[in-house]
Parts: structure tokens; C-alpha cells; sequence
């Protein structure tokens, strides 16, 4: 059980780095880092999201990237209205070629019903079914609350 789980996207080179210190989450926390395999398989149990091995987190940050796989952007409005508590910007586009015009036309879609059409905002914090979503909120402000 840790305390955030940073979900790193399409970073390069896509794999997770050695543990260190995070300035946005400071000491006296615990934290993981997922890929997108993962987040796709996450769960939402009593306000915690859940991973299919059993570990257990309170947030989920999204890398600052205004890109977004249609796929991540539907788990993290499903994930939301479970009750998950997630720190994100809103995304803008989608990655690749394939089918893009439909697939952002998509991710517009979703992205204005959990961040808000009107998202340009530096930081907010709204509500999202039973979840919460940051924006411009670092992680130990969200579990500082």
C-alpha cells in the first residue's frame, strides 16, 4: 500500500525510474509509478484505487501532458465516477495517426465532462461522480487535505 501512484504515460523512454525524492510530494509519503497496462486494469474500492495485484493508492497523478490515449481518458472518467481521487491537466489530443480525428473527437468529449468546458483555470478542484479531480494540485496538497 502506498500512498500515490504516478501513471507516466508515453514518457521516453517508457519505464520507471529508481524511487526518489518528489518535490510535489515530499517526505513521510510512499509512492509507485504505473504504466498504462496497469491503469487500464485499476479498480476503485472504498475511495482507493485498486491495481489487479492488490496494492492500494489514495491519488493518481497524470503526467503534465496535454496528450492522452482515448483509452486512459476513458478509464480515468470511469475511475472518477468509482470515487477515485486523481491530479491531472486536461487533455487536448490524442497520440498517433490512426483514426484520430474520431478518437479526439472523443477524448474532447470526455476531457469537457471531467475537467469542465470552461478548464482554464490554473487549479481547481470539481467533482466527478463520487471522485475527485485536480488540476495545478500537487500530491501532497491533495493528501494534506
Amino acid at each position: 500500500m502506498a500512498d500515490v501512484a504516478y501513471y507516466y504515460g508515453h514518457e521516453i523512454p517508457n519505464f520507471a525510474k529508481p524511487k526518489q525524492f518528489r518535490p510535489d510530494l515530499g517526505y513521510g509519503y510512499d509512492y509507485d509509478d504505473i504504466n498504462t497496462e496497469v491503469l487500464l486494469q485499476a479498480s476503485v474500492h472504498n475511495g482507493r484505487i485498486v491495481l489487479p495485484r492488490g496494492l492500494t493508492y489514495h491519488v493518481l497523478v497524470l503526467p503534465d501532458d496535454q496528450r492522452m490515449d482515448l483509452a486512459v481518458a476513458e478509464k480515468i472518467e470511469s475511475l472518477l465516477r468509482s470515487g477515485a481521487t486523481i491530479i491531472g491537466p486536461k487533455p487536448r489530443r490524442t497520440y498517433g495517426l490512426r483514426d484520430y480525428r474520431q478518437e479526439e473527437v472523443k477524448l474532447r468529449s470526455i476531457a469537457d465532462q471531467v475537467w469542465g468546458k470552461d478548464s482554464e483555470l490554473p487549479r481547481q478542484a470539481r467533482k466527478h461522480g463520487r471522485g475527485r479531480l485536480y488540476v495545478g494540485h500537487t500530491a501532497r496538497e491533495v493528501l494534506d487535505v
